[in-house]
């Protein structure tokens, strides 16, 4: 019997009965991307839009993962987080504060021992509050303008405290990377191999309209990060043209873009930003 190669089989025997799916990839990816992916869809959101989000409209969009700011915890009480964490639990989508490791106050901060110990205080916060189901560091690493200054071991020393912290309360770590692969190591001190051993996600911002490139860049940048490490990945793209040109992109532009990312053997893949989304994509 052959088949056409557009199609994927798979073959399960229940009780002596064999039993064929068929499932065209074109639909996984851009019908229902997450049934490609142990992880599943992701969306940032800043604090200020924690009561203004549609979870409904989120949920119909198959995102499984909110990273929510960690300035949350500033802005809100306890009883209106943990309302927000039930209502998200609700639908089955979890919560990850989101943490913005060596950017914040509008800018870089040098990862001194006074830094570090702050900011390993601010994951430990974040880790110990109720019901969340992980966290996600960000600006993980040096600005990019003195690679002399950029120390790879003090970036993976980081992030392996911080692995501590989250596997003694069971909660998921991921870790945003710069796509520049391993001259990443050079430029932010970011070795994404090392960096892979200590956490649960990584997750490589393939952002290719601030790097001039095309969809294919994406689908061969996610195959660089899936070939080097030794967790899942599951990348992330901008919904929005590039940070010079925040116009949405075309839905049609920005499937082809998820599909890349699944091409590229990610296990889930992730949206920058919320309010960007557009009604009609299903990741």
């Amino acid at each position: 019997m052959k088949f056409n190669n557009n199609f994927l089989i798979f073959v399960f025997c229940l009780c002596g009965i064999v039993v064929l799916f068929f499932i065209n990839p074109d639909t996984m990816i851009t019908e229902s991307n997450s049934n490609g992916g142990s992880v599943g869809g992701g969306v940032w959101v800043h604090s200020n839009e924690m009561n203004t989000i549609n979870l409904d409209s989120v949920h119909k969009q198959n995102i499984t993962n909110i990273y929510l700011h960690s300035n949350v915890l500033n802005k809100y009480s306890d009883e209106q987080l943990q309302k927000f964490i039930k209502e998200c639990h609700e639908r089955s989508i979890k919560v990850h504060l989101w943490v913005t490791v060596f950017r914040y106050d509008n800018k870089f901060h040098l990862p001194d021992q006074e830094v570090i110990k702050a900011r390993l205080d601010l994951v430990q916060e974040c880790a110990n509050v109720p019901n969340i189901d992980g966290i996600n560091l960000d600006y993980m690493r040096y600005d990019g303008k003195n690679p002399e200054l950029a120390d790879e071991t003090v970036i993976t020393d980081f992030v392996k405290k911080a692995s501590e912290i989250t596997k003694d309360k069971s909660l998921e770590l991921s870790v945003c990377l710069m796509p520049e692969k391993d001259e990443a190591i050079r430029l932010y001190g970011q070795n994404a191999n090392e960096l892979s051993k200590y956490v649960d996600v990584l997750v490589p911002m393939i952002y290719k309209g601030n790097y001039n490139k095309d969809t294919n860049w994406i689908r061969e940048t996610t195959k660089y990060y899936v070939s080097i490490s030794d967790c899942k990945v599951a990348p992330a793209i901008l919904t929005y043209h590039s940070d010079d040109n925040t116009a949405k992109l075309p839905i049609a532009e920005l499937k082809k873009d998820i599909k890349a990312v699944y091409e590229g053997g990610a296990d889930g893949c992730s949206l920058f930003k919320y309010n960007h989304i557009q009604g009609g994509l299903i990741l």
